[in-house]
Protein backbone atom coordinates (compact mmCIF):
# COMPACT_ATOMS: atom_id res chain seq x y z
CA UNK A 1 0.00 0.00 0.00
CA UNK A 2 3.10 2.35 0.43
CA UNK A 3 4.37 1.74 -2.45
CA UNK A 4 1.61 2.11 -4.56
CA UNK A 5 0.90 5.74 -2.52
CA UNK A 6 4.72 6.61 -3.16
CA UNK A 7 4.04 5.67 -7.16
CA UNK A 8 0.63 7.58 -7.51
CA UNK A 9 2.59 10.89 -6.01
CA UNK A 10 5.64 10.30 -8.21
CA UNK A 11 3.46 10.26 -11.61
CA UNK A 12 1.20 13.69 -10.23
CA UNK A 13 4.48 15.41 -9.51
CA UNK A 14 5.67 14.38 -12.85
CA UNK A 15 2.10 14.94 -14.71
CA UNK A 16 2.19 18.40 -12.57
CA UNK A 17 5.58 19.56 -13.53
CA UNK A 18 5.25 18.59 -17.17
CA UNK A 19 1.62 20.56 -17.74
CA UNK A 20 3.66 23.77 -15.76
CA UNK A 21 6.41 23.51 -18.32
CA UNK A 22 3.57 23.89 -21.18
CA UNK A 23 2.31 26.60 -19.78
CA UNK A 24 5.43 28.14 -19.47
CA UNK A 25 6.27 28.57 -23.00
CA UNK A 26 3.30 29.85 -23.86
CA UNK A 27 3.53 32.72 -21.83
CA UNK A 28 6.64 33.96 -23.61
CA UNK A 29 6.01 37.45 -25.08
CA UNK A 30 7.42 37.62 -28.57
CA UNK A 31 8.23 40.71 -31.41
CA UNK A 32 9.42 38.14 -33.99
CA UNK A 33 9.22 33.92 -34.34
CA UNK A 34 12.53 33.62 -33.39
CA UNK A 35 11.66 35.20 -29.75
CA UNK A 36 9.96 31.62 -29.80
CA UNK A 37 10.90 28.26 -29.14
CA UNK A 38 10.66 24.76 -31.58
CA UNK A 39 7.65 24.46 -33.07
CA UNK A 40 5.76 27.84 -30.98
CA UNK A 41 5.28 30.83 -33.47
CA UNK A 42 4.72 34.39 -32.37
CA UNK A 43 0.41 35.46 -32.37
CA UNK A 44 -0.28 38.83 -31.12
CA UNK A 45 2.99 39.20 -29.01
CA UNK A 46 2.99 36.18 -27.20
CA UNK A 47 4.16 32.43 -28.11
CA UNK A 48 1.56 30.03 -28.89
CA UNK A 49 1.91 26.29 -30.53
CA UNK A 50 2.34 25.71 -34.04
CA UNK A 51 -0.98 24.25 -36.10
CA UNK A 52 -0.27 21.18 -38.11
CA UNK A 53 2.52 22.20 -41.07
CA UNK A 54 2.80 25.56 -39.74
CA UNK A 55 6.06 24.68 -38.29
CA UNK A 56 8.69 22.12 -40.46
CA UNK A 57 11.51 21.27 -38.57
CA UNK A 58 10.40 23.10 -36.01
CA UNK A 59 10.33 26.49 -37.04
CA UNK A 60 7.42 28.76 -37.89
CA UNK A 61 7.28 29.54 -41.81
CA UNK A 62 6.59 33.51 -41.90
CA UNK A 63 4.17 34.38 -45.29
CA UNK A 64 6.92 36.05 -47.88
CA UNK A 65 4.64 39.20 -48.01
CA UNK A 66 2.00 41.76 -46.59
CA UNK A 67 -0.01 44.20 -48.55
CA UNK A 68 -1.45 47.20 -46.25
CA UNK A 69 -5.13 47.86 -48.03
CA UNK A 70 -7.60 45.44 -48.26
CA UNK A 71 -9.76 47.42 -50.43
CA UNK A 72 -8.71 49.32 -53.66
CA UNK A 73 -11.10 52.42 -55.10
CA UNK A 74 -10.41 53.54 -58.62
CA UNK A 75 -12.81 56.49 -57.91
CA UNK A 76 -14.80 57.53 -60.99
CA UNK A 77 -13.37 56.96 -64.29
CA UNK A 78 -14.44 57.86 -68.17
CA UNK A 79 -16.05 54.79 -69.76
CA UNK A 80 -13.74 53.83 -72.67
CA UNK A 81 -10.86 54.80 -70.92
CA UNK A 82 -8.61 53.13 -69.10
CA UNK A 83 -6.47 54.32 -65.64
CA UNK A 84 -3.81 52.00 -64.18
CA UNK A 85 -3.09 52.14 -60.09
CA UNK A 86 -0.09 50.48 -58.14
CA UNK A 87 -0.48 48.45 -55.51
CA UNK A 88 2.70 47.90 -53.21
CA UNK A 89 3.64 45.07 -51.87
CA UNK A 90 6.28 44.46 -49.22
CA UNK A 91 8.65 41.87 -48.09
CA UNK A 92 7.85 40.46 -44.72
CA UNK A 93 9.88 37.27 -45.15
CA UNK A 94 12.07 36.14 -41.99
CA UNK A 95 15.14 34.59 -44.14
CA UNK A 96 15.77 37.34 -46.50
CA UNK A 97 16.06 35.81 -49.89
CA UNK A 98 14.19 37.13 -52.69
CA UNK A 99 10.90 35.54 -53.37
CA UNK A 100 8.30 36.15 -56.17
CA UNK A 101 4.32 37.29 -56.55
CA UNK A 102 1.93 37.92 -59.15
CA UNK A 103 -1.53 39.07 -59.18
CA UNK A 104 -4.61 37.76 -60.74
CA UNK A 105 -8.10 38.98 -61.05
CA UNK A 106 -10.80 36.44 -59.76
CA UNK A 107 -13.58 38.56 -59.88
CA UNK A 108 -14.89 40.91 -62.69
CA UNK A 109 -12.21 40.31 -65.50
CA UNK A 110 -14.38 42.04 -67.85
CA UNK A 111 -13.45 45.71 -66.61
CA UNK A 112 -10.19 44.73 -64.38
CA UNK A 113 -7.03 43.66 -65.29
CA UNK A 114 -3.19 43.01 -63.75
CA UNK A 115 -0.77 44.55 -66.44
CA UNK A 116 1.86 41.77 -65.45
CA UNK A 117 0.33 38.60 -64.55
CA UNK A 118 3.56 36.69 -64.00
CA UNK A 119 5.77 36.07 -61.14
CA UNK A 120 7.88 38.98 -60.26
CA UNK A 121 10.14 38.52 -57.99
CA UNK A 122 10.06 40.89 -54.53
CA UNK A 123 13.57 41.79 -52.61
CA UNK A 124 13.74 42.90 -48.84
CA UNK A 125 14.98 45.96 -50.20
CA UNK A 126 12.32 47.43 -52.67
CA UNK A 127 8.87 47.43 -52.62
CA UNK A 128 6.93 45.99 -55.80
CA UNK A 129 4.21 48.43 -57.01
CA UNK A 130 1.45 45.71 -58.63
CA UNK A 131 0.35 47.64 -61.44
CA UNK A 132 -3.49 47.44 -62.20
CA UNK A 133 -6.33 48.49 -64.62
CA UNK A 134 -9.76 49.67 -64.58
CA UNK A 135 -11.31 50.21 -67.78
CA UNK A 136 -15.00 51.00 -67.39
CA UNK A 137 -17.78 49.61 -69.68
CA UNK A 138 -20.70 51.37 -68.53
CA UNK A 139 -21.93 54.35 -66.15
CA UNK A 140 -22.29 51.65 -62.95
CA UNK A 141 -20.36 51.04 -60.26
CA UNK A 142 -17.73 47.70 -60.80
CA UNK A 143 -16.57 45.27 -58.08
CA UNK A 144 -13.97 42.74 -58.52
CA UNK A 145 -11.47 40.91 -56.44
CA UNK A 146 -7.65 40.95 -57.07
CA UNK A 147 -5.52 37.86 -55.67
CA UNK A 148 -1.94 37.94 -54.61
CA UNK A 149 -0.07 35.18 -54.01
CA UNK A 150 3.73 34.08 -53.62
CA UNK A 151 5.76 31.10 -54.49
CA UNK A 152 6.60 30.40 -51.36
CA UNK A 153 5.81 26.84 -49.45
CA UNK A 154 2.16 26.63 -48.63
CA UNK A 155 1.26 28.96 -51.61
CA UNK A 156 0.46 31.68 -49.05
CA UNK A 157 -2.29 34.33 -51.01
CA UNK A 158 -4.33 37.46 -50.30
CA UNK A 159 -7.54 38.88 -51.53
CA UNK A 160 -8.39 42.86 -52.15
CA UNK A 161 -11.38 44.13 -53.00
CA UNK A 162 -11.21 46.16 -56.49
CA UNK A 163 -13.68 49.67 -56.82
CA UNK A 164 -14.48 51.93 -59.54
CA UNK A 165 -17.12 53.84 -60.93
CA UNK A 166 -17.92 54.20 -64.40
CA UNK A 167 -18.49 57.86 -65.57
CA UNK A 168 -19.49 59.53 -68.78
CA UNK A 169 -19.63 63.36 -68.82
CA UNK A 170 -21.17 65.25 -71.89
CA UNK A 171 -19.81 68.81 -72.38
CA UNK A 172 -21.78 71.76 -73.91
CA UNK A 173 -20.50 74.86 -74.97
CA UNK A 174 -22.33 78.22 -75.45
CA UNK A 175 -21.83 80.14 -77.56
CA UNK A 176 -21.01 78.38 -80.65
CA UNK A 177 -19.41 80.88 -82.19
CA UNK A 178 -18.28 84.43 -81.39
CA UNK A 179 -18.49 87.82 -83.91
CA UNK A 180 -18.05 91.41 -82.38
CA UNK A 181 -18.71 93.35 -85.36
CA UNK A 182 -17.35 96.41 -86.43
CA UNK A 183 -15.28 98.62 -84.27
CA UNK A 184 -13.33 101.43 -84.49
CA UNK A 185 -9.91 101.30 -83.74
CA UNK A 186 -9.24 102.00 -80.04
CA UNK A 187 -13.04 101.93 -79.32
CA UNK A 188 -14.54 100.99 -76.15
CA UNK A 189 -14.30 97.07 -75.40
CA UNK A 190 -16.54 94.35 -75.70
CA UNK A 191 -16.99 91.29 -74.18
CA UNK A 192 -19.16 87.92 -74.80
CA UNK A 193 -19.53 85.55 -71.88
CA UNK A 194 -18.94 81.71 -72.76
CA UNK A 195 -20.65 79.14 -70.20
CA UNK A 196 -19.34 75.55 -70.33
CA UNK A 197 -22.08 72.84 -68.83
CA UNK A 198 -21.53 69.03 -68.14
CA UNK A 199 -24.67 67.31 -68.84
CA UNK A 200 -23.36 63.79 -68.22
CA UNK A 201 -22.44 61.88 -65.12
CA UNK A 202 -19.89 61.91 -63.21
CA UNK A 203 -16.84 65.03 -63.08
CA UNK A 204 -15.90 67.16 -66.50
CA UNK A 205 -12.40 68.17 -66.11
CA UNK A 206 -11.53 71.23 -68.14
CA UNK A 207 -7.76 70.81 -68.68
CA UNK A 208 -7.16 74.18 -71.15
CA UNK A 209 -8.89 77.24 -71.92
CA UNK A 210 -6.85 79.15 -74.15
CA UNK A 211 -6.80 81.10 -77.68
CA UNK A 212 -5.06 79.28 -80.87
CA UNK A 213 -1.54 80.13 -81.18
CA UNK A 214 -1.21 83.11 -83.34
CA UNK A 215 -4.17 85.09 -81.20
CA UNK A 216 -4.53 88.88 -82.25
CA UNK A 217 -3.56 90.64 -79.01
CA UNK A 218 -6.85 92.33 -79.14
CA UNK A 219 -8.76 89.17 -77.94
CA UNK A 220 -8.00 88.36 -73.95
CA UNK A 221 -10.13 86.14 -71.54
CA UNK A 222 -11.66 87.07 -68.51
CA UNK A 223 -12.84 85.55 -64.64
CA UNK A 224 -11.25 82.20 -66.40
CA UNK A 225 -11.57 79.61 -63.25
CA UNK A 226 -7.98 78.79 -61.74
CA UNK A 227 -6.19 75.43 -61.01
CA UNK A 228 -7.86 72.47 -61.82
CA UNK A 229 -11.38 73.20 -63.20
CA UNK A 230 -13.62 70.22 -62.44
CA UNK A 231 -17.69 70.49 -63.07
CA UNK A 232 -20.23 68.26 -61.55
CA UNK A 233 -23.26 66.75 -63.23
CA UNK A 234 -25.35 69.38 -64.40
CA UNK A 235 -22.73 72.00 -63.09
CA UNK A 236 -21.50 74.73 -64.94
CA UNK A 237 -18.79 77.34 -65.49
CA UNK A 238 -18.84 81.18 -66.79
CA UNK A 239 -15.87 83.80 -68.05
CA UNK A 240 -15.53 86.39 -70.60
CA UNK A 241 -13.65 86.47 -74.23
CA UNK A 242 -13.00 90.14 -74.03
CA UNK A 243 -12.23 92.13 -77.15
CA UNK A 244 -9.99 95.42 -77.12
CA UNK A 245 -10.21 97.17 -80.81
CA UNK A 246 -6.57 98.06 -81.18
CA UNK A 247 -5.10 96.13 -84.76
CA UNK A 248 -7.12 97.50 -88.08
CA UNK A 249 -8.82 94.59 -90.41
CA UNK A 250 -10.25 91.41 -89.90
CA UNK A 251 -9.46 89.77 -86.65
CA UNK A 252 -10.36 86.20 -86.95
CA UNK A 253 -8.65 83.73 -83.57
CA UNK A 254 -10.86 80.31 -81.98
CA UNK A 255 -11.40 79.48 -78.61
CA UNK A 256 -9.86 75.98 -77.47
CA UNK A 257 -11.30 73.84 -74.86
CA UNK A 258 -9.34 71.03 -73.98
CA UNK A 259 -11.37 68.01 -71.57
CA UNK A 260 -12.37 64.87 -70.22
CA UNK A 261 -15.47 64.14 -72.56
CA UNK A 262 -14.08 61.38 -74.75
CA UNK A 263 -16.44 61.81 -77.55
CA UNK A 264 -15.56 65.37 -77.75
CA UNK A 265 -11.71 66.26 -76.16
CA UNK A 266 -11.55 69.43 -77.96
CA UNK A 267 -13.81 71.91 -78.48
CA UNK A 268 -13.30 75.15 -81.15
CA UNK A 269 -14.77 78.60 -80.51
CA UNK A 270 -14.72 80.72 -83.49
CA UNK A 271 -14.05 83.99 -83.04
CA UNK A 272 -14.42 87.18 -85.57
CA UNK A 273 -14.24 90.89 -85.12
CA UNK A 274 -13.31 94.04 -87.70
CA UNK A 275 -11.46 97.06 -86.41
CA UNK A 276 -12.06 99.97 -88.74
CA UNK A 277 -8.78 102.00 -89.51
CA UNK A 278 -10.35 105.18 -88.45
CA UNK A 279 -10.57 105.88 -85.20
CA UNK A 280 -14.46 106.65 -83.61
CA UNK A 281 -15.08 110.21 -83.88
CA UNK A 282 -14.05 112.15 -80.52
CA UNK A 283 -11.32 109.52 -80.43
CA UNK A 284 -7.57 109.85 -81.67
CA UNK A 285 -4.04 108.35 -81.83
CA UNK A 286 -2.20 110.32 -79.93
CA UNK A 287 0.77 108.11 -78.91
CA UNK A 288 0.95 106.47 -82.58
CA UNK A 289 0.97 103.06 -81.01
CA UNK A 290 -1.04 100.77 -82.72
CA UNK A 291 -1.12 98.29 -80.20
CA UNK A 292 -3.67 100.56 -77.70
CA UNK A 293 -5.14 101.53 -80.68
CA UNK A 294 -6.77 105.33 -80.69
CA UNK A 295 -6.04 105.65 -76.52
CA UNK A 296 -7.49 109.41 -76.59
CA UNK A 297 -10.64 110.58 -75.92
CA UNK A 298 -10.77 114.27 -76.76
CA UNK A 299 -12.27 116.50 -74.03
CA UNK A 300 -10.96 119.86 -74.63
CA UNK A 301 -12.44 122.53 -72.84
CA UNK A 302 -11.34 125.92 -74.10
CA UNK A 303 -12.77 127.23 -77.84
CA UNK A 304 -11.23 126.60 -81.05
CA UNK A 305 -10.66 130.58 -82.13
CA UNK A 306 -11.14 133.68 -80.72
CA UNK A 307 -14.38 134.12 -83.19
CA UNK A 308 -17.23 135.15 -80.50
CA UNK A 309 -19.30 132.01 -80.81
CA UNK A 310 -16.54 129.72 -79.75
CA UNK A 311 -14.11 131.36 -77.48
CA UNK A 312 -15.13 130.50 -73.83
CA UNK A 313 -14.71 132.52 -70.88
CA UNK A 314 -12.32 131.84 -67.92
CA UNK A 315 -14.85 133.02 -64.99
CA UNK A 316 -18.66 133.49 -65.52
CA UNK A 317 -19.55 137.14 -66.64
CA UNK A 318 -15.93 137.49 -67.92
CA UNK A 319 -14.30 139.82 -65.80
CA UNK A 320 -11.72 139.26 -63.45
CA UNK A 321 -11.21 142.83 -61.32
CA UNK A 322 -7.41 143.20 -59.38
CA UNK A 323 -8.42 142.19 -56.47
CA UNK A 324 -6.07 139.63 -56.42
CA UNK A 325 -8.95 136.47 -57.09
CA UNK A 326 -7.76 133.59 -59.38
CA UNK A 327 -9.23 131.52 -61.49
CA UNK A 328 -8.58 127.66 -63.13
CA UNK A 329 -8.84 126.86 -66.38
CA UNK A 330 -8.53 123.81 -68.76
CA UNK A 331 -8.47 120.59 -66.95
CA UNK A 332 -9.06 119.06 -70.19
CA UNK A 333 -6.67 117.46 -72.91
CA UNK A 334 -5.88 119.26 -76.03
CA UNK A 335 -6.67 116.89 -78.91
CA UNK A 336 -5.77 116.52 -81.65
CA UNK A 337 -2.10 117.22 -82.17
CA UNK A 338 -2.84 120.73 -83.85
CA UNK A 339 -6.14 121.58 -81.54
CA UNK A 340 -5.94 125.25 -79.95
CA UNK A 341 -7.80 126.28 -76.99
CA UNK A 342 -9.10 130.05 -77.17
CA UNK A 343 -10.14 131.52 -73.64
CA UNK A 344 -10.86 135.04 -72.95
CA UNK A 345 -11.55 137.32 -70.22
CA UNK A 346 -12.07 140.87 -69.20
CA UNK A 347 -8.92 142.09 -66.93
CA UNK A 348 -10.47 145.23 -64.90
CA UNK A 349 -9.02 147.79 -63.57
CA UNK A 350 -10.95 148.78 -60.21
CA UNK A 351 -10.13 152.52 -59.38
CA UNK A 352 -6.60 153.77 -57.84
CA UNK A 353 -7.58 156.74 -56.22
CA UNK A 354 -10.91 156.47 -53.80
CA UNK A 355 -12.82 159.09 -51.86
CA UNK A 356 -11.51 162.83 -52.13
CA UNK A 357 -8.02 161.48 -52.62
CA UNK A 358 -5.85 163.02 -55.49
CA UNK A 359 -3.14 160.18 -54.82
CA UNK A 360 -3.88 155.93 -55.16
CA UNK A 361 -2.04 152.88 -55.64
CA UNK A 362 -2.17 150.85 -58.68
CA UNK A 363 -3.06 146.95 -58.08
CA UNK A 364 -3.75 146.15 -61.54
CA UNK A 365 -1.33 143.03 -62.67
CA UNK A 366 -2.61 140.18 -64.66
CA UNK A 367 -0.49 136.71 -63.90
CA UNK A 368 -1.28 133.25 -66.14
CA UNK A 369 0.57 130.39 -65.41
CA UNK A 370 0.37 126.38 -66.02
CA UNK A 371 -0.40 124.92 -62.66
CA UNK A 372 -0.48 121.34 -64.63
CA UNK A 373 1.61 121.40 -68.13
CA UNK A 374 2.40 117.26 -68.82
CA UNK A 375 2.71 117.98 -72.66
CA UNK A 376 4.80 120.59 -72.31
CA UNK A 377 2.30 123.12 -73.60
CA UNK A 378 2.69 126.58 -74.52
CA UNK A 379 0.26 129.61 -74.92
CA UNK A 380 0.20 133.18 -76.69
CA UNK A 381 -1.44 135.94 -74.82
CA UNK A 382 -3.34 139.02 -76.91
CA UNK A 383 -4.80 142.00 -75.03
CA UNK A 384 -7.03 144.64 -76.84
CA UNK A 385 -6.56 143.26 -80.08
CA UNK A 386 -7.38 146.94 -81.34
CA UNK A 387 -10.78 146.57 -80.25
CA UNK A 388 -10.96 149.43 -77.69
CA UNK A 389 -14.67 149.03 -77.30
CA UNK A 390 -13.87 145.72 -75.61
CA UNK A 391 -15.83 143.37 -78.19
CA UNK A 392 -15.12 140.00 -79.60
CA UNK A 393 -12.10 140.69 -82.35
CA UNK A 394 -12.36 138.11 -85.28
CA UNK A 395 -9.63 135.24 -85.46
CA UNK A 396 -7.54 137.33 -88.01
CA UNK A 397 -7.42 140.29 -85.65
CA UNK A 398 -6.29 138.35 -82.78
CA UNK A 399 -3.26 137.01 -84.24
CA UNK A 400 -0.85 139.98 -85.34
CA UNK A 401 1.68 139.06 -88.46
CA UNK A 402 4.72 137.91 -88.72
CA UNK A 403 6.57 141.58 -89.09
CA UNK A 404 4.55 142.48 -86.24
CA UNK A 405 5.78 140.18 -83.43
CA UNK A 406 7.88 143.65 -81.81
CA UNK A 407 4.79 145.81 -80.98
CA UNK A 408 4.37 145.66 -77.28
CA UNK A 409 1.79 143.95 -74.99
CA UNK A 410 -1.06 147.28 -75.30
CA UNK A 411 -1.41 146.93 -79.09
CA UNK A 412 -0.50 143.17 -79.89
CA UNK A 413 0.72 139.92 -77.46
CA UNK A 414 2.96 137.57 -76.25
CA UNK A 415 4.28 134.76 -78.10
CA UNK A 416 4.82 131.39 -76.91
CA UNK A 417 4.67 131.62 -73.38
CA UNK A 418 4.70 129.31 -70.05
CA UNK A 419 4.06 131.91 -67.77
CA UNK A 420 2.99 135.28 -68.27
CA UNK A 421 3.38 138.30 -66.30
CA UNK A 422 1.51 142.21 -67.15
CA UNK A 423 1.94 144.58 -64.17
CA UNK A 424 0.68 148.30 -63.77
CA UNK A 425 3.03 148.37 -60.63
CA UNK A 426 6.11 149.01 -63.00
CA UNK A 427 7.09 152.27 -64.25
CA UNK A 428 5.59 152.22 -68.17
CA UNK A 429 5.15 154.62 -70.69
CA UNK A 430 3.87 153.49 -74.01
CA UNK A 431 3.72 155.42 -77.55
CA UNK A 432 1.46 158.46 -77.47
CA UNK A 433 1.36 158.63 -73.70
CA UNK A 434 1.96 161.82 -72.39
CA UNK A 435 2.50 160.50 -68.69
CA UNK A 436 4.48 157.56 -66.93
CA UNK A 437 1.56 155.02 -65.81
CA UNK A 438 2.16 152.63 -62.98
CA UNK A 439 4.12 152.69 -59.95
CA UNK A 440 2.92 151.93 -56.85
CA UNK A 441 1.04 155.06 -56.40
CA UNK A 442 -0.42 157.62 -59.15
CA UNK A 443 -2.33 160.64 -58.98
CA UNK A 444 -5.80 161.76 -61.32
CA UNK A 445 -4.85 163.41 -64.47
CA UNK A 446 -7.22 166.29 -63.40
CA UNK A 447 -4.75 167.52 -60.96
CA UNK A 448 -2.48 169.82 -62.44
CA UNK A 449 0.73 170.74 -62.36
CA UNK A 450 1.42 166.31 -62.07
CA UNK A 451 3.16 165.90 -58.21
CA UNK A 452 7.01 165.04 -58.63
CA UNK A 453 7.80 160.98 -59.18
CA UNK A 454 4.01 160.19 -58.85
CA UNK A 455 2.56 158.88 -62.57
CA UNK A 456 -1.15 159.23 -63.97
CA UNK A 457 -3.98 156.78 -62.63
CA UNK A 458 -5.19 155.59 -65.69
CA UNK A 459 -8.50 152.75 -66.40
CA UNK A 460 -6.03 149.74 -67.68
CA UNK A 461 -9.34 147.87 -68.50
CA UNK A 462 -9.08 145.56 -71.30
CA UNK A 463 -9.84 142.44 -72.87
CA UNK A 464 -7.17 139.19 -73.12
CA UNK A 465 -7.51 136.42 -75.40
CA UNK A 466 -5.12 133.26 -74.38
CA UNK A 467 -4.37 130.77 -77.16
CA UNK A 468 -3.11 127.28 -75.23
CA UNK A 469 -1.67 125.27 -78.45
CA UNK A 470 1.76 122.85 -78.87
CA UNK A 471 5.29 124.00 -79.76
CA UNK A 472 5.77 122.54 -82.86
CA UNK A 473 9.48 124.21 -83.62
CA UNK A 474 11.10 124.60 -80.25
CA UNK A 475 12.05 127.79 -81.12
CA UNK A 476 12.97 130.54 -78.49
CA UNK A 477 14.37 127.86 -76.39
CA UNK A 478 11.12 126.40 -75.38
CA UNK A 479 10.70 122.54 -75.94
CA UNK A 480 8.82 120.35 -78.87
CA UNK A 481 5.34 119.29 -76.78
CA UNK A 482 5.20 115.84 -76.71
CA UNK A 483 1.72 114.37 -77.98
CA UNK A 484 -0.21 112.74 -75.34
CA UNK A 485 -4.19 112.83 -73.59
CA UNK A 486 -2.52 113.97 -70.46
CA UNK A 487 -4.38 117.18 -68.76
CA UNK A 488 -3.57 120.54 -68.66
CA UNK A 489 -4.35 123.73 -66.02
CA UNK A 490 -4.25 127.20 -66.51
CA UNK A 491 -4.46 129.79 -63.70
CA UNK A 492 -5.25 133.26 -64.30
CA UNK A 493 -5.20 136.32 -61.63
CA UNK A 494 -5.02 139.80 -61.42
CA UNK A 495 -3.83 141.85 -58.70
CA UNK A 496 -1.93 139.10 -56.94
Amino acid sequence: MKIRTEIIFALAIFLLFGSCAQDFMSDIPCGVQTDCPKNYKCKEQVCVPCLAGECPNGRYMQPGFSVAESTHDFGSVQVGTTKIDSIEVKYTALAGAPISVKGSIESGKDVFKVVNESFQELTKTTPLKLQVSYQPKAIKEDKGVLVIESNEPGGFFTKILLKGNGVDPDIVVTPGSIDFGSSFKGGAPKEEAVKIENKGDGLLEINKIEFAQGAPVDFSLKDVPSGGNKIAKNGSITFKVVFTPRTPGTLTTALVIENSDKDKPTINISIRAYVSEECEPGYYDMNKDPADGCECLADKRGGSSCDQNLVKPVVEGENLPDTGGCVTVGGGNLVPEDAEDWWTFIGVDTPDVVGNATVGGDKYRISINFLSNPDNLIFDVYKGCGDKNLDYCTGAECIPKKEDKKRNLEDGYNQKCDQFEFSMAKNTKFEGDMHMRGEETCQLPVNNPQLPDVNHCIDDTARYYIRVYRNKDGSNGLPISKSSCEKYVLQVCNGK
